[in-house]
């Protein structure tokens, strides 16, 4: 038999740095033992956490990848599921994304939705993405994959791209670096990452 659990989310700032709790609500029989997690470490298998602001974009989430920051996702409301197998999906609504090199340099991306996978170590962003990096670049696509194991990007559908010196380029996919300095970009189908 399936127990339905819900949670409070409380995304708050103290003393200048995020806060984020996860609190089971009041219950009469025993919480579900709690398992480790590398995002979430007191969230229970199986379960949904749902978040709003108060104001916009609100929630706050920091994903670290070998000890450093790989990105910071602020967004108004954010959705996290976690399954029985401990793999955890989380979606986010107008979220603004800086992601970050191994070097300091970021691309700064927003788009409508993103949806952040723990397994795989992603986050792809859909609905129209617009993002500039921090020497002046931009990129435009209806959807960006970021892949923090090797700090790249893959861009599909509608893609425009725009330089740091002026250099222009159109097409249906770029795979890049955070920075847009290595550029591969191609006319070719939708699929891929």
């Amino acid at each position: 038999m399936r127990r339905a659990l819900s949670f409070v989310f409380v995304v708050g700032v103290l003393a200048g740095t995020g806060c984020t709790s996860v609190h089971p609500a009041p219950s009469s029989s025993p919480s579900p033992r709690a398992v480790t997690s590398s995002i979430f470490p007191l969230v229970p298998p199986g379960i949904d956490v749902r978040s709003h602001g108060q104001g916009s974009r609100d929630v706050t989430f920091t994903q670290v990848h070998n000890g450093k920051t790989s990105y910071i996702v602020h967004a108004d409301s954010s959705d996290i599921r976690r399954s029985r197998s401990n793999e955890g999906v989380s979606t986010f609504v107008r979220p603004i994304v800086t992601f970050y090199e191994t070097d300091g340099k970021t691309l700064l991306a927003d788009s409508p939705r993103a949806q952040m996978s723990e397994q795989t170590q992603t986050i792809v962003m859909m609905g129209g993405v617009h993002a500039r990096t921090s020497d002046g670049g931009t990129l435009t696509c209806d959807r960006l994959t970021y892949d923090a194991k090797g700090e790249l990007v893959h861009g599909r559908g509608h893609v425009i791209f725009i330089g740091a010196h002026g250099e222009r380029a159109t097409g249906s996919r770029i795979d890049a670096n955070l920075r847009l300095s290595d550029v591969r970009m191609s006319a070719g189908g939708e699929d891929g990452p």
